[in-house]
């Protein structure tokens, strides 16, 4: 019944979700969102190193058959296995969001139904910020096609730090009426992801990133930044320049050519590109949604490309800009970007 795998990964804050959302328009693709450390899925991908190949794959393909709350989300996209009223859809999804027990109901009534199908169907998944370590397994398993995403380190590192400054991202947030706590809070999240960090650099075996194992606790947040952009996207992309399905695509050049390069994915993919594509490409890249809170701009997917690859030219200081050079002067991916100021 499913064709095929077709995998999205990227660091976060590097398009994905808007590549994704164009690659979602496929009429044959259910497409799972991020399910890595998610359950159900957490405990398959725990797996990934046992050596029964044939039983993990099935047991995958079970769990992408079936609408799981918080990896099957909107928008709901006309699907050629999907018969059911995409406003009650939506109506299940909210209201499972603020009352639990109502998860069941949407799982239940959002499940794919294959047998309406007239088509093999692909399952399309995005994941961000995906372990390199277990990209070798998880392609034995699934024998999937791979698009990897990749943005100059200081646009990305410059779009985490709008985030971080603006307490955009979930943990500690303004004004507090503790703030002695939030501290505490901000202090915890900090050491558990320079502990998960430095674990990522003993597991790369990469020789040139252990400098930066001692000193993470030190590293301001742009140098942080350029340090696990550097751990996450390298090893990324020198998988999938060796991988036999695999397709890297640089943010930049999407970017300034929003259809070629997407007919490009749909090709890799095998997929057909209908002009119901090409308007939602044309929707994202030409309208611009007011948003009334500022973490939904920050996430919104409808912005103009061209402006938004240069950005950090203005986001960053000169000296942030210095900070995140002295990193990054040293990777062998800067050859994407030649006019970086290193």
């Amino acid at each position: 019944m499913i064709k095929e795998y077709v995998v999205l990964i990227g660091r976060g804050r590097s398009g994905t979700s808007w590549m994704a959302g164009i690659m979602n328009t496929y009429y044959h693709c259910v497409y799972k969102y991020e399910p890595y450390l998610k359950i159900p899925y957490r405990g398959w991908f725990d797996s990934l190193n046992k050596p029964d190949a044939e039983k993990l794959r099935a047991q995958f393909e079970k769990l992408c058959l079936q609408c799981h709350h918080g990896v099957d989300m909107p928008p709901f996209l006309p699907k050629s296995f999907r018969p059911q009223n995409p406003i009650l859809l939506h109506a299940l999804y909210a209201l499972a969001n603020r009352v639990k027990r109502c998860k069941g109901l949407y799982e239940y009534y959002g499940k794919p139904r294959l047998n309406h199908a007239k088509h093999e169907i692909s399952v399309l998944i995005k994941q961000v910020n995906f372990p390199s370590e277990k990209l070798p397994d998880f392609c034995r398993i699934l024998k999937p096609k791979i698009v990897g995403l990749v943005r100059n380190p200081f646009a990305n590192v410059a779009s985490h730090l709008v985030g971080v400054k603006g307490h955009l991202f979930k943990g500690v947030r303004p004004k507090s009426p503790q703030p002695d706590l939030e501290k505490g809070k901000a202090k915890s999240l900090r050491a558990k992801i320079n502990g998960l960090l430095r674990e990522e650099i003993v597991q790369s075996g990469n020789k040139s990133f252990l400098k930066y194992s001692d000193g993470l606790e030190k590293m301001n947040l742009q140098t942080f930044g350029a340090v696990a952009w550097r751990i996450h996207v390298e090893p990324m992309v020198e998988f999938i320049e060796n991988y036999d399905n695999g397709l890297l695509i640089v943010y930049e050049d999407m970017c300034r050519d929003p259809l070629g390069v997407s007919k490009r994915i749909f090709d890799f993919a095998g997929w057909e590109m209908t002009e119901f594509t090409k308007d939602y490409i044309k929707k994202t890249t030409t309208e611009k949604k007011i948003h009334r809170s500022t973490l939904k701009s920050y996430y919104s997917i409808f912005k103009d490309p061209r402006k938004s690859m240069n950005k950090w030219k203005t986001q960053l200081s000169d000296e942030e800009k210095r900070d995140i050079a002295l990193v990054i002067k040293d990777s062998p991916l800067k050859k994407f970007w030649p006019d970086l100021p290193l």
